[in-house]
């Protein structure tokens, strides 16, 4: 049955192991995302195109999926509704090993990218 859900089954440990490997995944789609963001906006200060740029990096070394998710996206502000849950596995993550300096770069790297997703999502639930 789980077959025909899954792309891949793995055996991860005790119960809950799960839902600790998916806030850690999590928090690394969304700090490669972080760094696709950070990486675009320095191309763009160098004068290079976005979309060439983006080009590029997909037949690159700098490719990830984050990476291709993140090109595909016409503003931040687009993947509001991703980003909110990817901002709750960043938490968790920070909650559950605040002291862990992996938790503390993935969380450097998504933040900024995160922050400027959420935004509308914010500015809108003030209204």
């Amino acid at each position: 049955m789980f077959e025909s859900f899954a792309g891949a089954l793995v055996h991860l440990g005790a119960a809950g192991s799960g839902q600790r490997a998916k806030i850690v995944n999590n928090a690394l789609m969304a700090a490669n995302m972080g760094l696709a963001h950070a990486a675009m906006e320095a191309g763009a200060l160098l004068g290079i195109a976005p979309d060439a740029l983006a080009a590029l990096i997909k037949a690159s070394s700098g490719r990830s999926f984050g990476f291709e998710v993140y090109a595909r996206l016409p503003t931040p502000s687009a993947f509001a509704h991703g980003a909110a849950l990817l901002r709750k596995d960043v938490d968790l993550l920070q909650a559950i090993l605040p002291q862990a300096p992996g938790t503390r770069s993935l969380a450097a790297a998504a933040g900024p990218f995160l922050m400027e997703a959420c935004s509308s999502v914010l500015v809108g639930s003030e209204a």
